[in-house]
């Protein structure tokens, strides 16, 4: 059985907001793209130059020193990019800015994690890689 779809229309248009500020920021577009590719858009001038996964968190960014993601989310949006020969970046909007992370294929801290306070289902507990926030770089402007 598949899984429940839990993007709505608010958390698109949080998403959309994000890569608004990021095409002025990075002067690019960024096209959003279907669900089955895992990533959440296309980062592009004439051709597409780069992944990039965008997440928003109700938290700061110093609120832990590591970033929790799904391992199965870090591991398509690589494959994406090793497919491409592209970058893949994370992009976070915390409480107090936008950090972005470019992925550069490391090891990173893998334990079982994810949304255990607001769990949804039972596939919200699931292996996740804890990136050292120190990767992250604040988005300026």
């Amino acid at each position: 059985m598949a899984r429940k779809m839990y993007e709505t229309p608010e958390t698109l248009k949080k998403e959309r907001d994000i890569a608004d500020i990021l095409e002025k920021s990075w002067k690019c577009k960024l096209h959003k793209m279907h669900f089955k590719l895992s990533v959440d858009f296309a980062l592009c001038d004439s051709v597409i130059k780069a992944w990039v996964e965008i997440k928003t968190r109700t938290i700061s960014s110093t609120h832990s020193d590591k970033y929790m993601i799904g391992l199965h989310k870090i591991k398509s949006c690589r494959e994406l990019a090793r497919e491409t020969s592209l970058p893949f970046y994370l992009v976070v909007k915390f409480t107090d800015g936008i950090y972005y992370y470019k992925d550069n294929m490391e090891n990173h801290e893998l334990k079982i994690g994810g949304r255990v306070v607001t769990q949804r289902d039972a596939q919200d507990i699931e292996p996740c890689y804890y990136i050292d926030m120190k990767l992250f770089k604040k988005l300026k402007g």
